[in-house]
């Protein structure tokens, strides 16, 4: 994958791996959807609210001479108290304790433990005010209230009992008990919708970047160093995209005043023995004589294309079983155009296609042609196409987009500049 990426191709990259993102959506979404549902409960929640005042001297008799001194009262005054960070802490050391926690246990009867008690337990000290929220919340407990009411009294008790002043009063007693969800089910599915979508685009641009497949004619240049002298796109334009590729070659400096070439692939290739078949039909249209050659001595394709037959042609010329002229075909469609098939099969094709009498035979050929295609093996596991072209004035990789990978390209465009062969450039074909 390219490393700077334009919008359109972000969009061909998520159009490419539209499934693999779509079923990383729906698992995300069912997984985190389907764990929401499994881990929720129903949680009972009550609350009750405490108010805090403030002691306050207040005068309930004025001196009635000088020597006489004023009468104060000590109060509690509530609203306008702030608690402090210290009485807060107070507080929750209270209510968190073993004593109180116990206390409210033995008084309901509880069934459970003092740990779970204090965990279920909450108090809530809003900042600059004197109000204080205690909160009961538990998934089996039903009389939520009840317990609630219980801590607040026990709290309460106990912080008279320590401080020896009454400035706390219940300004609200608990609520009936709320019930609640513990998981919120449709936040959970539509953060696993998110997350899934975000995971399968970041899973398809690492396969893309993985993916050493080439796709576009600027892959091919860009990545490769090969020039694209021409490319198919589909069935309905063979006929000028031909026409196009003809021209280019007829054309390129690489192959100027030349006649051999050679066509084969990276890999198992199919459509090599079209493309050659039907290059050489298209050039010989252009009053050009031409020759094809199927060079594929391991698999031979061209005598079924042209549905003609195979008893004899290139094999029994390098063994030297019959002339030249023996094994030519003539298409009945156009006289400009000869076939030689590869007749019977060789035990030893490289070494034929790499001796002196392929190089022979080309040299006879070369006068009676204006250009020789051969249509050879892929360039995988053997070296005949590399021994070919070797001989050959040139060659041309056929490519398919989607489907030649860069590593096997860049394998045979290393064999074939080991034997210093001639390459006029690559044919893609698209996929659509």
């Amino acid at each position: 994958m390219e490393e700077d990426l334009s919008l359109v191709e972000l969009f061909k990259v998520l159009k490419r791996r539209f499934a693999i993102i779509l079923i990383i959506f729906i698992a995300a979404t069912a997984l985190g959807g389907g764990i929401s549902v499994l881990l929720n409960k129903q949680e009972y929640a009550s609350t009750t609210s405490l108010l805090v005042g403030r002691e306050k001297e207040v005068l309930v008799e004025e001196a009635e001479d000088e020597e006489a001194e004023p009468v104060y009262e000590t109060t509690i005054e509530y609203g306008d108290a702030t608690i402090s960070k210290q009485a807060a802490s107070f507080y929750d050391e209270i209510i968190n304790s073993k004593d109180v926690l116990e206390e409210v246990i033995d008084s309901l009867n509880l069934d459970i433990s003092v740990g779970n008690l204090r965990k279920n337990i909450s108090m809530d000290i809003p900042s600059e005010s004197s109000v204080i929220k205690i909160t009961f919340k538990n998934k089996t407990v039903a009389n939520a209230n009840t317990v609630v009411d219980e801590v607040t009294k026990v709290f309460m008790n106990t912080v008279f009992e320590m401080t020896e002043i009454e400035n706390i009063k219940v300004m609200n007693y608990a609520n009936e008990p709320v019930v609640t969800n513990t998981q919120n089910t449709k936040l959970n599915t539509a953060v696993s919708m998110v997350l899934g979508l975000m995971l399968g685009v970041l899973v398809a641009f690492i396969m893309e970047y993985m993916d050493d497949r080439i796709r576009t004619a600027d892959n091919v240049e860009k990545k490769l160093d090969l020039e694209v002298i021409g490319q198919l796109t589909d069935q309905s334009h063979i006929r000028e995209d031909l026409k196009a590729i003809r021209t280019n070659i007829q054309f390129s400096n690489r192959f100027k005043g030349k006649k051999a070439l050679v066509i084969t692939s990276p890999q198992e290739n199919r459509a090599i023995v079209n493309l050659g078949s039907d290059l050489s039909n298209i050039i010989a249209e252009n009053d050009k004589k031409v020759l094809i050659i199927d060079a594929n001595l391991r698999n031979p394709g061209i005598h079924k294309h042209f549905n003609i037959s195979n008893d004899r042609g290139l094999s029994n010329i390098l063994q030297e079983d019959i002339d030249i002229g023996e094994g030519l075909n003539i298409y009945s469609e156009n006289k400009n155009l000869h076939i030689l098939t590869t007749g019977n099969m060789l035990e030893n094709p490289t070494e034929q296609l790499s001796g002196d009498r392929i190089k022979e035979l080309l040299s006879n050929l070369y006068d009676k042609y204006d250009y020789m295609i051969l249509n050879s093996y892929p360039i995988d596991e053997v070296t005949d196409s590399v021994a070919l072209s070797a001989v050959a004035d040139g060659v041309i990789l056929a490519l398919k987009s989607n489907e030649s990978k860069e590593k096997d390209i860049e394998n045979a465009k290393r064999a074939l500049n080991k034997v210093n062969a001639n390459i006029i450039g690559v044919i893609l074909s698209q996929e659509k």
